[in-house]
C-alpha cells in the first residue's frame, strides 16, 4: 500500500468539449446543484513523474462525494448545522463505511474545500489575470506564488469548478485537469443512494470491534486515523493525509 500522505494537489492536459445543453445554459443556472466531475491528476517529484490517476467530484446541494477510484474509497463530506464538517470515509469494495464527528476531523473544516476542491480563501489570495468566456463557459486565470511555490488556476466561477491546477515547487510538481462534467440529476442521486446504503461504524466505536476483520484490516493499512482534511489550506500547502496516492 502506498504511503497516503500526498494525494491532494494537482491537474494534465486538454478538457473535453462540454455539452451543447450545458453550453446553453442561462448563466444564473450554472452552478446550480446536482453535478460531478471527472478529474486527471499528474504528480512529480525532484523530476521523477508518478503514474496519473483519476479523482471524481459528486456534488448536490447538501452533500459532496469524493471518490478516488485507483483506492476504491469515497469520501462524504456533510456541512451540519453549525457549519463544521461531518464525514464518512466509505470502502466501495467492501460495501462498509468509517463515519467522523466534526470533532474527530483533523484540519481544515472549509466546505468551500470539498464542494470545489479548491478553497474560496486560496482563490481570494491568488491575482486574477485575464477572463476568458462567457456565460457558464467562462474561465478566470488565477496565479499566486508563496513560500517557493507557483500556483496557475484556471476557474469556472459560473459553474464553480476547477478546469485546470498546478502547484509547482522546487522539489515537486502537482497538476489536476478537468476530464469532463455531467449534470445527470438522476445518476447523481443513485450514487449519493448507493453510499447511503452500506454498513457504516462510529470511529469511536472501532476499539470496540477491532475483531471485525474489515476494520482489522483497514487499521493495519492505516486508513483508520482521524480523519483527515485533505487539499490546500489558504497558502496552498497540503493540509492532512490523502487517501488516493496512486498504486
Amino acid at each position: 500500500m502506498p504511503s497516503l500522505k500526498t494525494l491532494l494537489i494537482c491537474l494534465t492536459a486538454t478538457i473535453y468539449p462540454f455539452s451543447a445543453q450545458a453550453q446553453s445554459n442561462a448563466p444564473q443556472h450554472c452552478s446550480s446543484e446536482p453535478v460531478s466531475a471527472v478529474y486527471q491528476v499528474k504528480m512529480s517529484e525532484n523530476g521523477k513523474k508518478s503514474d496519473k490517476y483519476q479523482v471524481e467530484l459528486w456534488r448536490n446541494a447538501q452533500q459532496v462525494a469524493i471518490r478516488y477510484p485507483a483506492n476504491a474509497i469515497t469520501e462524504l463530506w456533510e456541512l451540519t448545522v453549525n457549519n463544521k464538517l461531518h464525514l464518512v470515509r466509505y470502502f466501495d469494495a467492501h460495501g462498509r463505511g468509517i463515519e467522523y464527528q466534526p470533532n474527530e476531523i483533523k484540519g481544515n473544516q472549509d466546505w468551500s474545500l470539498k464542494r470545489q476542491l479548491i478553497s474560496d480563501t486560496l482563490i481570494s489570495q491568488m491575482t486574477l489575470r485575464k477572463t476568458r468566456g462567457k456565460d457558464c463557459q467562462t474561465v478566470e486565470y488565477y496565479a499566486k506564488k508563496s513560500d517557493g511555490s507557483k500556483l496557475d488556476l484556471q476557474w469556472f466561477p459560473k459553474q464553480q469548478l476547477i478546469k485546470h491546477f498546478k502547484v509547482k515547487s522546487s522539489a515537486s510538481e502537482t497538476e489536476w485537469t478537468l476530464l469532463e462534467t455531467s449534470k445527470d440529476a438522476q445518476q447523481i442521486a443513485q450514487e449519493f443512494q448507493t453510499l447511503a446504503l452500506y454498513d457504516t461504524t462510529d470511529y469511536t466505536d472501532i476499539g470496540d470491534n477491532e475483531s471485525d476483520p474489515f476494520l482489522l484490516n483497514m487499521i493495519n493499512l492505516g486508513f483508520v486515523e482521524h480523519g483527515g482534511s485533505g487539499f490546500y489550506d489558504a497558502d496552498g500547502h497540503d493540509i492532512g493525509d490523502g487517501h488516493a496516492h496512486h498504486h
